[in-house]
């Protein structure tokens, strides 16, 4: 589950890794960005999607929301067993970082916030600074819809962030992951690293090839045609959507 489009981009690593007969998508677009909601909020919202994943009999549900995650691990819930973050993924490929080149964390406030990511960086003694761009999973998401960029925003915003060619780069949040190509376009020599717990190389182009076979349903909160056309770009399939109301 996702606050909107962004889960889309670690389900084919998921899928790689767990093997089910049928998976669902939650969409909780209704309350995107969860960047802008307070921790409660997202607490109460959290616990009545996992109430209605269960109903339906979700055996695993896979949190592809690093700020659902990050929060997650502060407040453990009961069903916590059946939880799998994208969190883990991340910190996997962060352990293979050996070079002592500047790392830098972008995601939305809350992940940022939290300090997680910047705890097994300091561990490692990785030379690092975080920076909150809540702003990108907006961009990424009408990057879905309407498949263009601001590219002249995106470069100005970028070369806030990106200052060496030996950087590396941890895009924090699954929106970004759909911008990578445009951030190689710009920065076509840093190292990225992204929610899906794949380490691109400098012009390594995230390949296109998704496959989502097993998709039984979408559910979302708030059901738009700009949604609809944003999941048939992204699965490249007819799949059933519903609305649900929670």
């Amino acid at each position: 589950m996702d606050s909107g489009l962004g889960g889309f981009s670690s389900f084919p690593d998921f899928l790689e890794k767990n093997f089910f007969l049928e998976y669902f998508y939650f969409a909780d677009n209704l309350n995107f960005p969860y960047n802008s909601k307070e921790e409660t909020f997202l607490l109460e919202r959290i616990n009545k999607i996992i109430t209605f994943l269960e109903k339906i009999g979700c055996e695993k549900i896979f949190m592809a929301c690093n700020s659902v995650s990050v929060l997650l691990k502060k407040y453990p819930f009961s069903v916590d067993s059946k939880l799998i973050f994208v969190t883990e993924n991340i910190y996997e490929n962060i352990l293979k970082i050996e070079n002592e080149n500047l790392t830098t964390i972008i995601g939305t406030q809350h992940t940022i916030n939290s300090n997680f990511y910047q705890k097994i960086l300091a561990e490692k003694r990785i030379k690092h600074n975080a920076i909150a761009t809540p702003f990108l999973a907006e961009i990424a998401e009408d990057f879905l819809v309407n498949k263009k960029v601001n590219k002249t925003l995106l470069k100005r915003e970028f070369e806030k962030i990106i200052i060496s060619k030996d950087q590396t780069l941890i895009l924090a949040c699954t929106h970004y992951s759909f911008l990578i190509k445009e951030i190689f376009i710009l920065f076509p020599e840093i190292t990225i690293i992204d929610s899906n717990g794949v380490h691109f190389k400098s012009k390594k182009i995230l390949s296109e090839q998704k496959k989502f076979d097993f998709l039984k349903q979408v559910f979302c909160t708030k059901k738009s045609l700009s949604f609809e056309l944003g999941v048939k770009k992204i699965v490249k399939k007819n799949v059933e959507i519903l609305n649900i109301e929670l």
